[in-house]
């Protein structure tokens, strides 16, 4: 309190700071399709109900403690495709001020009977995505399937395989090769590296396809076998 000349005003700025209150905004798209999620069953909540929220730094270091989404507002931002949210977050040290900027990571749904394969399973073609599954002979079979959502190196599958079906994960058959060339442009290393090498090596017994990336002063070919 002041105490003063009675006629004159005083201004207050009264600041929660523990817990504190971290504002945000998520893209409309994303709110609709975990609110499709929510209400379809494919994606549960928390028990207690509510959303958790890691925050991550300016400088880059995680916030050691975990918020709660508390408030999500029902209109979209017309300017910016986005809804407003808000997270409640405990800040016992007073490491975070109000001003500051965070960024913020929404966890905490999850996917009933989801079936997840880490990425180094996971490969492109231009089939689209794929993995190799070990049929009862014990050969390794190319398999498409359709990927979700990921998260910690995983992608959830939503179909292409079963339970049970053995995924190789680890030692895909692959032959990478890698070369520079100074002061070759990407245009020419492309016209005059990489696709006569892909033309040499199209056809090769058990060769199922080949990517190649030129960039810079240098060239990348990798070929992918059954």
């Amino acid at each position: 309190m002041v105490a003063g000349d009675p006629s004159a005003s005083l201004l207050s700025n009264i600041t929660q700071l523990d817990p504190i209150y971290v504002n945000f905004a998520a893209p409309d798209s994303d709110v609709e399709s975990v609110r499709s999620g929510l209400q379809n069953g494919s994606l549960v909540l928390p028990e207690d109900g509510k959303m958790g929220v890691q925050i991550t730094l300016g400088d880059g270091g995680v916030y050691p403690l975990e918020g709660k989404v508390d408030f999500t507002d029902s209109l979209i931002d017309r300017g910016t495709g986005t809804v407003s949210a808000r997270a409640v977050v405990p800040n016992p040290e007073q490491t975070l001020l109000p001003g500051q900027f965070v960024r913020v990571q929404v966890k905490g749904l999850s996917i009933p009977n989801a079936m997840t394969l880490p990425e180094r399973a996971i490969a492109q073609g231009p089939g689209g995505t794929f993995v190799y599954v070990v049929d009862e002979g014990g050969v390794a079979r190319m398999r498409q399937v359709t990927t979700g959502h990921t998260a910690k190196g995983r992608w959830v599958i939503v179909s292409g395989i079963s339970a049970g079906d053995r995924v190789i994960v680890e030692g895909l058959p692959k032959v990478s090769v890698s070369a520079s060339y100074a002061g070759a442009s990407a245009q020419v290393i492309a016209e005059t590296v990489a696709a006569p090498l892909e033309q040499s090596i199209n056809g090769v017994e058990g060769m199922i396809y080949q990517q190649s990336n030129s960039g810079g002063n240098a060239m990348s070919l990798s070929v992918y076998f059954e």
